[in-house]
């Protein structure tokens, strides 16, 4: 199980990153063309990622990381085909890392609106728990 003060994390900020979603979906009701398509793909991507780092088979994973160095080494190959593996539906525009030095598993969503690449993502890392953006 993961330390009650990274539990309350990722609460937070799966909680802040669906209250962002509704944002830009609120955004993107009041303009129109580039960027209600880019505020409509965000809002997307960022829910998305809430849904994944709320994942039980994500946390799943998370504990088996902190018990294993030998499950760690096996997903740091692949943890996008690692958490498939355990049932995890991934769509084709998520990327899951693991950094096994330290340990970081990183997820990171990229969404292409007209040609331009906009990146979302969220990491937990095994010390300070979880955040946003990528492993440092």
């Amino acid at each position: 199980m993961l330390s009650a003060e990274h539990g309350r994390q990722r609460e937070e900020l799966v909680e802040t990153l669906r209250a962002q979603s509704e944002e830009c979906v609120a955004a993107a009701k009041e303009t129109s063309g580039f960027p209600a398509r880019l505020l409509g793909d965000v809002a997307d991507a960022t829910a998305e990622l809430a849904t994944y780092i709320s994942s039980p088979v994500v946390e799943e994973a998370l504990v088996r990381f902190h018990d294993s160095p030998e499950a760690r080494r096996e997903a740091s190959k692949d943890l996008t085909a690692y958490l498939r593996t355990a049932g995890l539906e991934v769509s084709d525009r998520a990327s899951f890392q693991l950094r096994d030095n330290n340990w970081c598993a990183q997820l990171v969503l990229t969404v292409f609106t007209d040609g331009h690449q906009t990146a979302i993502g969220g990491h937990y890392d095994s010390h300070s728990g979880w955040g946003t953006g990528g492993c440092a």
